[in-house]
């Protein structure tokens, strides 16, 4: 019988014998989405309000920087202040670690969408900024438009803070492009390096200092050191609007308050042209109020004009609506 089987198998065609079905590209792709329905969604809840406490605590660190704005206006400029000095040691040091720490949340893509947008959150501010700065101070001091005082105010310009943040930026989306650890180990020295070379340079005098201030915050969102604050839930919609507005903020109360725009007209000059020593702290309390007051209505206003957020505060159209670029980390 076993004999007989076997010669009948080899008079049947190849096609009668059961072949085996190989596995299909659809098959595989509908088993690793099956796979992926297991996995939790990356935004977590923690992680929304982790988001919110570093929102909250740069809303409190831009207010202490127009505090300190508003203490050196009444104390005359006077830099042996010891709150000011206090200040001056740690509020923008600050602000740059927290863009280090919340940089780590920013969403991969290609190198020059990334520059790209980061042109378009600093960069193009930042030249509005001096270009408005410049037009003020013609009108206000009368001068003549001349092309190479506006060049030096473009390179040296007041508002250092976003030139400075836009050079650690790009830093920071080289050196997160790098494939192994070495490659990013040599960067970081390179960039170190070069950051000491420019910080010689007239107009960048803080940008190592910033720099070793953002890697901070860059180096604690890798190794997870803050993870406690994911326990913190913070609900204060106001510190957590200034803080998603800090680039407004900063550029409003600098041009237009503390440097050009003449105070007496605010009802501010009594209070600034006091020389009490006594009631100084008061003073600045009193003049940083208006301030916060005048900058928050002026950007709650500028934010209705057709453009105006995008060129001036950094925002961007997504989704046919205006989004800060604070919460497109």
């Amino acid at each position: 019988e076993r004999a007989s089987r076997l010669a009948q198998d080899r008079l049947r065609p190849l096609s009668a014998f059961p072949v085996p079905r190989m596995p299909r590209a659809s098959d595989r792709s509908a088993s690793v989405f099956r796979e992926n329905e297991r996995i939790p969604p990356v935004m977590t809840m923690s992680a929304g309000k982790r988001a919110d406490f570093w929102d909250v605590l740069r809303g409190i660190a831009m207010l202490i920087v127009v505090f300190g704005h508003s203490l050196q206006v009444c104390n005359g400029g006077d830099p042996t202040n010891p709150l000011h000095l206090v200040i001056r040691c740690f509020q923008m040091e600050l602000l740059f670690f927290i863009s280090g720490y919340v940089s780590g949340w920013s969403r991969p893509g290609s190198l020059g969408g990334a520059l790209w947008s980061r042109f378009l959150r600093l960069g193009v501010p930042y030249l509005a900024w001096v270009v408005l700065f410049y037009l003020l101070h013609i009108v206000l001091v009368r001068d003549q438009f001349a092309v190479g005082t506006f060049l030096i105010d473009l390179a040296c310009s007041g508002f250092w803070f976003l030139r400075v943040l836009l050079i650690i930026s790009v830093f920071h989306c080289l050196w997160s492009r790098m494939c192994c650890r070495y490659a990013k180990f040599l960067s970081a020295i390179g960039i170190f390096g070069l950051s000491a070379w420019l910080s010689s340079f007239p107009g960048e005098e803080y940008l190592f200092r910033f720099v070793i201030a953002f890697a901070a915050g860059v180096l604690a969102h890798e190794t997870n050191i803050l993870k406690f604050v994911d326990r913190i839930s913070c609900n204060c919609p106001f510190l957590k609007w200034v803080g998603r507005n800090s680039l407004a903020i900063y550029a409003v109360h600098w041009n237009v308050l503390f440097c050009h725009f003449p105070s007496w007209r605010l009802g501010l000059g009594r209070i600034i042209d006091n020389q009490d020593t006594s009631l100084i702290y008061m003073r600045a309390s009193v003049v940083c109020l208006c301030w916060l007051i005048y900058t928050c209505g002026f950007i709650l206003l500028a934010k209705r004009i057709y453009l105006f957020p995008q060129i001036f505060f950094g925002e961007r159209f997504q989704g046919g609506s205006v989004q800060s670029a604070g919460k497109n980390r």
